[in-house]
């Protein structure tokens, strides 16, 4: 971090899950402009302690695969809603493969879009 700062880079830091119990230790990071923390992160806390972050949900494919399209629908205006705390807030769908490949990936793809038209 103190190397980025001094060549005026921006900082960013990455975790894919289990961040909850760190997120006080990061907030308290100076130098952060940024974070990409899996979609298990307690958001809702880190718009308390850093809305002025930049966050990249990672989607997890397990979870795709694991919940029908409502319920997806569901957590993505979930996700949306607490992402208008930060100053910007994007989605990574993480490792896509042959098992959410095709029509999975398309269902997604399209519900994600209808939230995202909805939450504007």
């Amino acid at each position: 971090m103190d190397f980025a700062r001094s060549r005026g880079a921006r900082f960013m830091l990455h975790q894919d899950s289990i961040v909850n119990p760190h997120l006080e230790n990061y907030a308290r990071f100076e130098y952060l402009q940024a974070c990409d923390f899996g979609q298990d992160t307690d958001f809702e806390k880190l718009g308390q302690l850093r809305p002025d972050l930049e966050v990249n949900c990672i989607l997890f494919p397990a979870w795709v695969q694991s919940h029908s399209l409502d319920e997806i629908r569901m957590e993505l205006h979930r996700l949306m809603e607490l992402g208008t705390r930060f100053r910007a807030f994007s989605f990574t769908l993480l490792e896509v493969d042959t098992q959410i490949g095709g029509d999975l990936l398309f269902a997604f793809c399209e519900t994600f879009e209808q939230c995202a038209r909805e939450m504007q």
